[in-house]
């Protein structure tokens, strides 16, 4: 208005993404249901124009929304809510390591129900750009634009536990450490990104528990998505030097671990082997437990 544009000839249109990222990240794009809006019709049509252009619509059709408030509420929801949801499961995680219950599998079977399907599993803990910081829009925004004091406090209760998930885990292993018959001096993590096949690392868990076990072991790093070392956190490259370490921590779930045969892989004796975010397979899991190793994995103690 100071500039005497007139605001009718502007147009404004918002479409958050929603992409998976890693090796669907781009059949994600066109595959997946978009919400759009726009200031004012023209805006609108415009950008529906533009999205079918690449957007598998028929498949998957588009959501136009009254506004462009409304589909920035939508995107900080729609992450809030996967937050609550991680957040809610750690809860649990806790009170089934405690009564020695397996919550993997008592999450299969919550799941069978269409209406259950995205219960999320326990886990190492929250990385990543979107689900560490989205929840704080609602109540910072209030304030900030809208001056009003709206209270968000299953969204910030839920980012304070997902804080604390990582050092509960940190906490869990190095109990296993201290109890362990051999003493643990060498530490290898597979996987240091903050999600599975990407090279991100941005508010990685794995990474910060890597940096935080480095102050006590020497810690080593496989990770086909990262090619150097990183400060004192030395990269490995073959996995028959798996026979060096203490521990063995898995971390993150990168479908080239899937792939990996355990059974003729020599490791150590009385090593530790802790799955940390249900990485391994069952076929792996029983591979493991033909060894002499102490074999521990994330939502059972």
């Amino acid at each position: 208005k100071k500039r005497g544009i007139n605001y009718k000839n502007i147009y404004l249109a918002h479409s958050y993404e929603r992409v998976t990222p890693g090796n669907n990240y781009l059949k994600s794009i066109s595959n997946s249901h978009r919400v759009y809006s726009g200031i004012n019709k023209i805006s609108k049509n415009e950008c529906k124009n533009f999205l079918k252009k690449f957007i598998n619509y028929k498949k998957f059709p588009l959501t136009e929304l009254n506004g462009t408030d409304d589909t920035e509420l939508a995107k900080i929801l729609e992450n809030s809510f996967r937050t609550v949801n991680i957040a809610f499961i750690e809860e649990w995680r806790k009170f089934s390591e405690y009564l020695g219950l397996d919550l993997q599998k008592i999450i299969k079977s919550i799941r069978l129900r269409k209406t259950h399907s995205n219960i999320m599993m326990p886990g190492l803990g929250v990385g990543g750009y979107c689900l560490t910081k989205d929840p704080k829009f609602g109540e910072l925004s209030s304030k900030k634009i809208f001056k009003k004091n709206f209270k968000f406090p299953l969204s910030n209760r839920a980012l304070i536990i997902n804080k604390q998930m990582l050092d509960s885990n940190k906490k869990k292993l190095l109990s296993y450490f201290s109890k362990n018959i051999l003493p643990i001096k060498k530490v290898l993590i597979f996987g240091l990104s903050y999600k599975e096949d990407v090279d991100d690392m941005r508010f990685s868990p794995s990474l910060q528990l890597a940096k935080e076990l480095s102050k006590k072991f020497k810690v080593f790093y496989f990770d086909p998505y990262q090619k150097n070392n990183i400060g004192n956190i030395k990269k490995i490259s073959k996995l028959k030097k798996l026979r060096e370490f203490d521990a063995i921590i898995f971390s993150v779930k990168h479908k080239d671990f899937k792939n990996i045969t355990f059974k003729n892989i020599k490791i150590k004796q009385n090593a530790i082997v802790y799955d940390s975010n249900l990485v391994l397979t069952s076929k792996q899991i029983n591979e493991f437990k033909y060894k002499k190793i102490l074999f521990k994995k994330v939502g059972i103690n």
